[in-house]
């Protein structure tokens, strides 16, 4: 929404007075406020909040504006301008009723970047709208538009031009003023250069513009298996497995321990996996970047199950390094009955052939201890006197 720039009745304009006198006097001093960190380019303003007064605050973002609903008795800075290091253009402290006040506040080149609770105060942080294409660290920065994707365009100081737009299958967006610009393939950054760059030719004497991107749509992957939110996610940068499987909700009690990411080859034809062991993936040894297309499954728990001369049959939770020897360990070894020399491994799938491995060999390292997969079956037979 667009916040009106009018001029107030006299009684906002008095209670605005009233307010800002006890600004002067409140304990939250606002001589001492950050004005603009010319590295950062961050401007604060810090509201006092009266004591013992409870919330609720609400603020509301709006096209060129913040809205804050407060409790009557906060502490404002006399120059919102100044406070926040230009950042904001002006402000309305209006009255809100039901002892509440309305702080309208227009934005000159700044964004709303956080809103940050502290004792006895609220504080907000603005950042400077950026229009230069230059390289940045921030990855949504580095972002290319693609076709789909919803994207906002803030022209500072002209709620009337800014706008939410779709880019179209071609590539294109519908800027104000300027019509048909291509957006596919530019960064935000770059996009706010372009545009600023063709309405400052015929249109508005030194225009700011900013570029948002507020539905991601034109790059996506899909996550299916033991995920809280299966389906397709979209990709908003250089994003990693980490980032996809946090949109997706996170990994399930039942997750396994392996996630799979396959992907077209290079030439199209063939398909590629890579399997990432769930250990390294939680330990941050392996987070791989994702690209758009990619398919991620995340595994199910698997177990093994062991039957016949065991102390404890049932089933055992496949974990990474899971071994025959380790198997029979878990459930509390192998009985006085129990032959040895001929304990099966029957495989999942009925066409693959079944093993068979002395135990006693095994123990003494004439052989190796044999891995065992998800859905193996231990079979201990009874020994015959």
């Amino acid at each position: 929404m667009a916040f009106s720039s009018a001029g107030t009745s006299r009684r906002t304009g008095v209670l605005a007075a009233c307010v800002l006198l006890a600004a002067a006097g409140a304990a939250v001093a606002q001589e001492g406020v950050p004005r603009q960190d010319a590295a950062t380019e961050v401007g604060v303003v810090r509201i006092g909040l009266p004591e013992g007064r409870a919330l609720p605050l609400a603020v509301t973002l709006g096209e060129g504006g913040v809205r804050l609903d407060l409790p009557r008795g906060s502490a404002f800075p006399i120059d919102f301008q100044a406070a926040s290091g230009g950042l904001v253009r002006n402000a309305e402290i209006r009255d809100g009723g039901d002892d509440r006040l309305v702080l309208d506040l227009r934005l000159a080149a700044g964004l709303l970047e956080s809103v940050v609770h502290e004792e006895g105060a609220v504080v907000l942080k603005f950042r400077r709208r950026v229009t230069s294409a230059a390289e940045d660290d921030d990855a949504t920065a580095r972002y290319t538009i693609g076709p789909e994707d919803k994207i906002l365009l803030t022209v500072t100081g002209f709620p009337d031009l800014s706008r939410q737009v779709v880019v179209g299958a071609n590539g294109t967006i519908a800027a104000p003023l300027v019509g048909e610009v291509t957006a596919e393939g530019l960064s935000p950054r770059e996009l706010a250069v372009k545009v600023t760059e063709l309405l400052a030719r015929d249109y508005l004497v030194d225009p700011q513009v900013d570029v948002e991107v507020v539905e991601y749509r034109s790059k996506w992957v899909m996550v299916t298996g033991e995920v809280r939110v299966p389906g397709r996610v979209p990709l908003r940068a250089a994003s990693t497995l980490k980032d996809v499987v946090v949109d997706a909700g996170g990994l399930t009690s039942d997750a396994g321990i392996s996630i799979t990411i396959s992907r077209q080859a290079g030439s199209g034809t063939s398909t590629e996996s890579i399997l990432v062991p769930r250990d390294a993936f939680e330990h941050g040894e392996a987070n791989p970047e994702v690209q758009s297309g990619d398919i991620i499954n995340v595994a199910r728990k698997a177990y093994v199950y062991v039957h016949g001369e065991v102390r404890a049959p049932g089933r055992v939770l496949l974990e990474p390094g899971l071994t025959l020897l380790k198997a029979l360990a878990i459930v509390g070894g192998l009985t006085e009955w129990a032959n040895k020399r001929e304990v099966q491994v029957l495989p999942e799938n009925p066409d693959a052939p079944a093993a068979e491995y002395d135990v006693k060999d095994i123990e003494r390292r004439k052989i190796e201890d044999p891995a065992l997969r998800g859905g193996d079956t231990v079979v201990v037979r009874r020994r015959i006197l």
